[in-house]
């Protein structure tokens, strides 16, 4: 599992607690036991860098990070775009201060595009 907090990898000296990002690409049958898993080594991660509990679990189970889908946007023109409300609403958390950092299974799990990684490190306010 790896630790995200703004100050240091390791060390957070803020009240806003944790948050856990969870995501599973593909999961045919529904049973998120993938996440669940994650879930389960974020808690041993949470456990050894003594963190608060977690305020919020970001969890998209059957979730592509890559694969683009066609959307029809509020003026009614049509674009493609990754759908991740869960990992949208960790970065409106982080810049919100509803979390102050993250915990996840690994990199790719959180991000594949170099814009995700830059929108954790700076969330827009």
């Amino acid at each position: 599992m790896a630790p995200l907090a703004r100050e240091t990898p390791l060390a957070r000296d803020s009240s806003a607690p944790p948050g856990v990002y969870l995501r599973i690409s593909s999961e045919r049958f529904g049973l998120e036991a993938g996440v669940d898993r994650q879930l389960e080594d974020a808690e041993d991660s949470r456990a050894r860098l003594r963190w608060g509990p977690f305020a919020k679990i970001y969890r998209e189970n059957d979730t592509s990070a890559f694969k683009k889908r066609k959307v029809v946007k509020a003026h009614g023109s049509i674009g493609w775009t990754v759908l991740r409300p869960e990992f949208r609403q960790l970065l409106a958390d982080l810049a919100h201060g509803v979390i102050d950092g993250v915990i996840f299974y690994d990199l790719d799990r959180l991000v594949r595009q170099p814009r995700d990684l830059e929108d954790l490190i700076r969330p827009a306010v």
